[in-house]
């Protein structure tokens, strides 16, 4: 069976894509809205907790619409040893406004070794995941 890969411009970055096996996402929390009121936004960043079988991770800052609706989806590609990760905006009534807001999920269960987690915008991160 061949393996699909394709490219994808997400938050300026090339992102490599495929149709590699999904991971399972558990335990998604959303923050409110950091910025609202007008408030300067914190500076967007991304933290990777690598345990016995699981990565959690914690995406701060990540511009969304102020009416959102997200879905995490991931997928591995155990070759590259890479884990795509995508947030699919599943709103009804998505307005003209963006906020930035605090995500964590954990993806597992993970193969043992060392993972590069891409998630969108322009981060992405390495972690190691030990039995």
């Amino acid at each position: 069976m061949s393996r699909i890969l394709w490219l994808a411009l997400v938050g300026g970055a090339l992102v490599a894509c495929g149709d590699g096996p999904k991971v399972p996402v558990e335990d998604f929390v959303i923050t409110e809205c950091l910025n609202k009121d007008g408030a300067e936004p914190p500076i967007e960043d991304l933290l990777l907790t690598g345990s016995q079988d699981s990565i959690t991770v914690a995406h701060r800052a990540h511009p969304l619409n102020c009416n959102n609706d997200i879905h995490v989806d991931a997928r591995v590609d155990d070759e590259a040893g890479v884990i795509t990760v995508t947030y699919d905006d599943r709103s009804k009534d998505p307005v003209d406004c963006e906020c930035v807001y605090d995500l964590g999920y954990v993806l597992g269960p993970v193969e043992r070794g060392e993972w590069v987690v891409t998630v969108p915008g322009p981060n992405q991160a390495t972690v190691k995941v030990d039995p």
